[in-house]
């Protein structure tokens, strides 16, 4: 089925394809036109004065597909960045964000209740506040007041716009002299994706196409996805793509932490083994610490009848074995929605469920107003 064009396409209604294989074009273009936005000096919101200076932290909010940028700058930078670095997934932020604090709200429709909430708050404490968006409120108000907002295109499913939504937390974080990206490990990283494009396109056939075969393996079992720093933030997108794309379950846990605990559901299973399939995410910073217990868990699972995968990144930097993994899981989770007969696109229960808090909480729209009134006050 994966190598009959029509076949896909017939499922496929909404093009998520066309999204999902230009991933190497959006990223260059991400990075970009976010090297165009400048950060000021200091911004004035009503009575508040916001000032641009060297943070004390680094904070960022998303939610779902918006937030995973997020996730995949913390793991690049954990080794590189002096402060701390956090990501939030909810409606408040921690504690410690005052004045001196980077505020990244990110949201590629600007309307996620969650992100517009950690919005108000930095502003109340006057953070250092950066916008990521495409539209809605998050826009309006940031433009209302002239803070930095790197203005992501349009048109795209929030998960299939992670380029976009990445690009500019790094930009940010080299502007403001926290990070260095070398220029070399940028070229690297997109020529290698330029040349994973042909192995992972669907006129590539299932012998020499790396997602469709791990799509083809994966496929009627519960995925257990396990990998270690700086490759986490893969893990867990591919566990989420795998729950958004093919609307099926996924688990994700992370080496060595999940020897001290998860490596125990493996010692008596009880749901039959060739319902559960174990991907582990691979790369060229793996320690001997971790490529020792990788291979303990794979003998144990392979002597169990347990389906086993490596995915392996390509690349020697730490951007391009990142993002070569990010992209042959993604593509992975477009052809087992296909193997599924499943469109990828639609997410049916997160819209339902965005309508019912709409009328049972009406949250947004008291939020809405709040800002309003901090930004006018």
């Amino acid at each position: 089925m994966l190598d009959d064009l029509d076949s896909v396409h017939r499922i496929d209604k909404n093009d998520m394809y066309s999204l999902m294989i230009e991933f190497p074009r959006d990223l260059k273009r991400a990075f970009e036109e976010a090297s165009r936005v400048d950060i000021p000096d200091e911004v004035k919101v009503a009575d508040k004065t916001i000032r641009y200076q060297e943070p004390k932290e680094v904070i960022v909010c998303g939610m779902g597909g918006s937030s995973i940028g997020g996730e995949i700058v913390r793991d690049y930078v954990w080794d590189k960045i002096k402060i701390s670095y956090r990501v939030v997934r909810g409606y408040h932020l921690p504690a410690s964000v005052d004045s001196c604090s980077l505020v990244f709200v990110v949201s590629y429709s600007g309307n996620t209740e969650e992100t517009l909430s950690c919005l108000r708050e930095a502003i109340e404490r006057e953070a250092m506040v950066v916008g990521i968006t495409s539209n809605g409120e998050m826009e309006r108000i940031l433009t209302k007041v002239n803070a930095p907002l790197f203005k992501v295109k349009k048109g795209y499913p929030p998960r299939a716009a992670v380029a976009f939504l990445t690009a500019p937390i790094f930009t940010v974080l080299e502007k403001m002299n926290l990070i260095k990206i070398d220029s070399s490990e940028l070229e690297e990283t997109f020529n290698i994706l330029s040349k994973l494009r042909e192995k992972l396109d669907v006129s590539s056939p299932l012998g020499e196409n790396p997602a469709k075969r791990l799509a083809l393996g994966l496929y009627g079992t519960l995925p257990f996805v396990y990998s270690y720093t700086p490759y986490s933030s893969i893990g867990l997108r591919f566990k989420t793509q795998l729950n958004e794309n093919c609307k099926i379950h996924a688990k994700f846990e992370e080496l060595p932490e999940l020897d001290h605990n998860e490596i125990m559901g493996w010692y008596d299973v009880t749901i039959p083994n060739h319902f559960l399939s174990v991907v582990f995410l691979r790369g060229p910073e793996e320690e001997d610490t971790i490529r020792a217990r990788v291979e303990f868990l794979y003998d144990i699972l392979v002597k169990k009848k347990i389906r086993v995968f490596n995915v392996v990144a390509e690349g020697t930097t730490r951007l391009a074995s990142m993002f070569s993994l990010l992209y042959i899981c993604d593509m992975a989770t477009f052809y087992l929605a296909i193997l599924r007969g499943i469109d990828p696109l639609p997410v049916q229960l997160i819209s339902e469920l965005k309508k019912f808090l709409e009328i049972k909480v009406a949250f947004k729209a008291r939020l809405i107003t709040q800002l309003d009134k901090l930004i006018t006050s």
